[in-house]
C-alpha cells in the first residue's frame, strides 16, 4: 500500500491512499458495468415502445434504471480521471479520445435523464430514442478507445 504525496509531471501534488495493485482495475470494471447498463437501458427503452406485451414493464424498468446509469457513468468518469492522475503519468486527463468519448457519453446520459421532465412535449418524445441510440454508439466507441490505452 502506498500512502504519501506524489508529484504529477504536470506539477500537481496529491495524496494517494490506495493500493496500486488493485486500483488499476477499478475504472475498467466500472466502465464495463456502465457499458452493460447503457445497453440494458437502451434495450428496455426499445422494448418499451408501443403497446405490445410487457411494454409497460419495460418502460417502468427503463425509467427506474436511467438515474442509476447516470450515477454509475459519473462515478466511472471520476474514477478514470483519478486513475490518470494517480497511476497513468504518461497520460493527461483530456488528451485521449477515450476521455472525450467518455465525457460525451456522460453528457448524453445526463441530457437523456434531464429530458424525463419534458416527455410531455412531442419533440422530446421523438428525439429521446435517437439520442439514446447515439449514447449506445458512443458507449461502444468508448470501449474501443479504452482498449487502445491498455498497457
Amino acid at each position: 500500500m502506498f500512502v504519501g504525496s506524489v508529484e504529477h509531471p504536470a506539477g500537481v501534488d496529491f495524496v494517494i491512499l490506495v493500493s496500486m495493485d488493485w486500483s488499476a482495475y477499478v475504472h475498467p470494471i466500472l466502465g464495463a458495468l456502465v457499458t452493460g447498463l447503457v445497453f440494458a437501458l437502451g434495450n428496455s427503452g426499445l422494448r418499451g415502445r408501443g403497446s405490445g406485451r410487457g411494454a409497460r414493464q419495460f418502460r417502468q424498468f427503463h425509467a427506474r434504471l436511467g438515474p442509476w446509469v447516470c450515477a454509475a457513468a459519473l462515478l466511472a468518469q471520476a474514477s478514470g480521471i483519478l486513475m490518470v492522475l494517480s497511476v497513468r503519468f504518461d497520460l493527461s486527463p483530456a488528451s485521449t479520445m477515450h476521455f472525450r468519448s467518455g465525457t460525451l457519453l456522460v453528457c448524453l446520459l445526463l441530457l437523456l435523464f434531464w429530458s424525463r421532465s419534458f416527455m410531455h412535449l412531442m419533440i422530446v418524445r421523438q428525439l429521446h430514442p435517437w439520442v439514446g441510440a447515439l449514447a449506445m454508439l458512443v458507449a461502444g466507441a468508448h470501449v474501443f478507445f479504452g482498449l487502445q490505452l491498455i498497457r
